[in-house]
């Protein structure tokens, strides 16, 4: 009789409101390995209702958004993988003299989150509560319907719009940086830039174009880490190799950006039901177009 009332049995007799109370506790790694004690705990433990608890403590988008990004991902599960993805990076960033535009501004888009540049500008008189912020995007984190991130790197370059695919790293929430880098990895739809929780890279409109050539044609990177070094990692290249090389890259892996593309980034805020509405329709085709560009390397069926 006593077995009866403890272990497994005592958590599944709960109603599924109080247990989703008392999951509140548990954090999402928690709630998977919840999941792997019983065949019976699991299918608790995989409900809506409770993902949509561990999605609401994330606290990354309100409630009310949380039910709409829903629409887009096959599960509250797979929306909690997205956002404990991109939850350290919400916020803002600074680099070094944010007077000349290094401050990047890392925000909930739609279904995703944006890194927005917030350009030099003088303070109007509204100030800065009340008046418009002059801003760009510098990347985009989309989730996919699985909850997997599909990141993009904004760009201009010769007076066109590019998109330029990467992955996102597993972000250490104690980092402080933000560091763009290229990395040596072999994938079905060729070479990716990679991303990793940094920001160092310049954020300039035209990146330049100079090459210089090393003595005896030795890079930096060789000659400080000795000729024999096969592999250099990125983060140990010289800043002319780093800057050389992502240059090489991007100008291989982008892709132009669609017209459609060139639309809403958010939903906008407005009272009248029919435009947002249409806002909303607007924001599910970008996003499934980009996904697709993402998986097919452009190629748009």
């Amino acid at each position: 009789m006593l077995s009866d009332h403890c272990g497994p049995s005592l958590l599944i007799a709960l109603p599924e409101d109080v247990f989703a109370i008392v999951t509140e506790s548990l954090s999402p790694r928690d709630m998977c390995n919840l999941g792997l004690c019983c065949k019976s705990l699991y299918a608790l433990a995989a409900s809506d209702k409770m993902w949509l608890a561990q999605c609401e403590m994330m606290e990354v988008i309100p409630s009310r958004d949380l039910v709409e990004w829903r629409k887009g991902v096959a599960s509250y599960k797979a929306l909690c993988q997205f956002l404990v993805s991109v939850q350290p990076l919400i916020g803002i960033w600074v680099h070094q003299n944010p007077e000349l535009g290094n401050v990047v501004y890392v925000m909930p888009g739609f279904i995703s989150v944006v890194g927005c540049r917030i350009i030099p500008q003088e303070l109007g008189p509204l100030g800065i509560e009340d008046g418009p912020i002059l801003w760009a995007p510098v990347f985009e984190i989309i989730a996919d319907f699985d909850g997997s991130t599909a990141f993009f790197l904004h760009g201009r370059e010769k007076d066109n719009d590019y998109f330029y695919p990467g992955s996102l790293k597993s972000v250490d929430r104690n980092c402080n940086v933000m560091l763009l880098e290229v990395e040596p990895r072999q994938q079905r739809n060729g070479g990716k830039l990679v991303y990793s929780k940094s920001f160092a890279h310049h954020l300039d409109k035209e990146p330049s174009r100079r090459i210089s050539r090393a003595d005896s044609g030795i890079s930096k990177s060789q000659r400080v880490f000795g000729q024999n070094a096969s592999v250099v990692p990125f983060s140990r290249l010289a800043f002319g190799d780093r800057r050389k090389l992502l240059e090489i890259v991007t100008g291989q892996v982008r892709l132009k950006v669609p017209d459609l593309e060139n639309g809403l980034l958010f939903p906008r805020l407005r009272g009248d039901e029919e435009n947002v509405q249409q806002d909303m329709a607007l924001l599910y085709e970008r996003r499934s177009l980009l996904i697709q560009m993402y998986k097919l390397g452009g190629r748009l069926r």
